[in-house]
């Protein structure tokens, strides 16, 4: 009896060592699935993104003497002239002396199309400009706008092309088109204004961007209207950022460096007049170069590529993705 009670005891002994070293298996295996806290961060970290950085925006600063391309031409020897108009009225000098009459005329003539002209009156008389300010604003106010406007939408390695479907973009989408006319000052700060007031605002910041650029006006059906016409690569196109605000809301590029004959089937044939007053002058032909009508004529979204140079088309809208992509450094043939 004795002897079976001992066997009875060793069997159970053995069984409970068996089962307690399974459980301590158990929860070293358990133990050794979770990772300690180092690993834990370390399995957490993702590798770096394959992506592009995202493009660097421009550091700008505003030039207060840039002028269209005909303004320059017409002030000629006056440049110097017109230069120290701008720096007195932003200084909000009451007189500026002059020596030469005929450049102070062209000085004052040219200041009346600057945004600077909206809160400062100029006239020239016995040998001094005679300044007159009111409450409209400041240089430094349209200047900060100015800049803000420019960083917020052209990159620093935007070239010529890709700086003007970049400026025509903000133009056409971002501005609300109204009626009544109202100065450059007023139009860029509040972002809205009639179609001239908007080929205003495109032509100067194109100049702004070093784009070489005039305001052009001419019929469209039986109405009198003004846009922009601006130099790339050396040929002169149409860009009428209003009427691409009607056809696509601004998102498209159908009046985005027309031809003379894509500007004539949209209604506005020549003669144009380029440029403001003393120095308009009504031309025939404008551009001839047609490399834009095509590709672009059907366009309703696109994106700009400023690592690859390319801009990237669509259309129909960006959700159905890019159906054509052309390079901008040469304007090459699409890709895709």
């Amino acid at each position: 009896m004795n002897r079976t009670i001992m066997i009875c005891l060793v069997v159970l002994l053995v069984l409970g060592l068996s089962a307690c070293a399974q459980t301590d298996s158990k929860a070293a295996a358990e133990q050794s699935a979770v990772p300690s806290a180092a690993n834990r961060a370390e399995q957490n970290v993702l590798p770096e993104s394959t992506e592009p950085p995202a493009p660097e925006m421009i550091d700008f600063e505003v030039n207060r003497y840039a002028v269209t391309a005909g303004a320059a031409a017409y002030l000629g020897g006056a440049e110097e002239q017109y230069k120290a108009l701008v720096d007195a009225v932003c200084s909000k000098k009451e007189t500026e002396p002059y020596t030469d009459e005929d450049a102070a005329k062209r000085a004052a003539e040219i200041f009346a199309e600057t945004p600077y002209s909206a809160f400062a009156d100029v006239t020239a008389q016995n040998g001094a400009f005679q300044i007159t300010y009111n409450e409209t604003g400041d240089a430094d106010t349209f200047d900060t706008a100015v800049k803000e406007l420019i960083e917020g939408c052209v990159y620093k390695d935007a070239n010529e092309l890709e700086k003007a479907l970049l400026l025509y973009r903000t133009v056409a989408q971002n501005f609300t088109l109204q009626g009544a006319d109202s100065t450059l000052y007023e139009a860029l700060l509040e972002q809205r204004g009639s179609a001239a007031d908007l080929a205003k605002v495109l032509t100067y910041l194109f100049v702004q961007n070093g784009i070489s650029a005039d305001r052009v006006s001419g019929m469209v059906g039986e109405s009198e209207r003004s846009w922009t016409a601006a130099e790339l690569s050396g040929n002169r196109y149409h860009f009428d950022a209003a009427a691409e605000k009607h056809a696509t809301d601004g998102h498209g590029l159908q009046y985005f460096g027309m031809s003379d004959e894509a500007r004539s089937k949209a209604g506005s044939s020549a003669p144009y007049t380029v440029g403001e007053g003393s120095y308009a002058v009504q031309q025939d032909t404008l551009s001839t170069d047609t490399k834009f009508d095509a590709v672009f004529a059907d366009v309703k979204d696109f994106t700009v590529d400023v690592y690859g140079h390319f801009v990237y088309l669509s259309t129909e809208s960006s959700e159905d993705g890019y159906q054509n992509s052309i390079g901008t450094e040469s304007f090459t043939a699409a890709v895709g």
